[in-house]
């Protein structure tokens, strides 16, 4: 027997401890070291090889340590990017919220992440939403534009038309469950703020976050994409603070 072969007992106790850790998924593989006492074989068997039965174990154990590090470092990953407007002034009074641009596979996920975008948004006091119903039936279709200038000239035409300070328009870019032993949601947004009296973007970003780590049982889409958007309303309101008070500090 060559010095790197594995005792077969030992074998069978790494394939368990594997069916056991994608079972319960990485929120539990802690528990996997307790495991290895658990299933470890009886005295006159260890006596038989015990040389084999240590570095079993010891392969064993850096599986565990891999996949655990491996596991760990892709938990809840963020990809995040901003742009304002320099200066970027004040906030917006009255804003309408647009359709989203749905770049993604599932049918609905333009829908799912408008409303949940302005609920976000509706809920920032120094904003006047316009009713998302009246806002979307003005701009029904005129999302799926992916010429640039031409969405652009739609958005600022449509805004016009409905009497708002500005308006957020955008695309959902991910709305997806990875493959993988947990297969944890990622949903990707890419959000911006036109002044509809300039035309400019006064704001923008893209925020991409997967999924999981945080409870027991993973994320779901739905819950991943509110976090995006609630982060996404969050990062607006504190970059305009930001820029608020830097103007009041450069003014005095």
């Amino acid at each position: 027997m060559s010095a790197c072969t594995v005792h077969p007992i030992v074998t069978g106790k790494m394939n368990i401890v594997c069916i056991f850790l994608v079972l319960v998924g990485k929120h539990e593989w802690l528990n996997c070291v307790e495991l290895l006492n658990a299933v470890s074989p009886s005295p006159s068997l260890r006596n038989q090889d015990q040389n084999h039965v240590l570095l079993g174990e010891d392969v064993m154990r850096n599986i565990l340590l891999f996949l655990s590090i491996s596991i760990l470092a892709g938990c809840g990953s963020t990809s995040f990017s901003q742009f304002s407007a320099e200066p970027l002034g004040a906030m917006p009074r009255k804003v309408a919220v647009f359709p989203m641009m749905n770049l993604t596979t599932h049918p609905y996920a333009g829908q799912i992440v408008g409303e949940l975008l302005f609920t976000e948004l509706k809920n920032i006091p120094q904003f006047s939403v316009m009713n998302n119903t009246e806002s979307w039936k003005a701009f029904q279709g005129k999302e799926t534009d992916l010429e640039e200038a031409a969405l652009h000239q739609n958005v600022r035409q449509t805004a016009l038309q409905l009497g708002v300070d500005a308006v957020f328009f955008g695309s959902v870019t991910e709305y997806r469950y990875k493959r993988g032993i947990d297969e944890d949601p990622v949903v990707g947004v890419a959000i911006r703020l036109m002044d509809v009296a300039t035309g400019n973007i006064l704001w923008a970003a893209s925020l991409s976050k997967a999924g999981g780590c945080c409870s027991f049982g993973g994320d779901s889409l739905s819950s991943t994409a509110q976090k995006v958007c609630k982060d996404l309303a969050n990062n607006l309101l504190n970059d305009f603070s930001r820029k608020a008070v830097h103007k009041l500090a450069a003014a005095g």
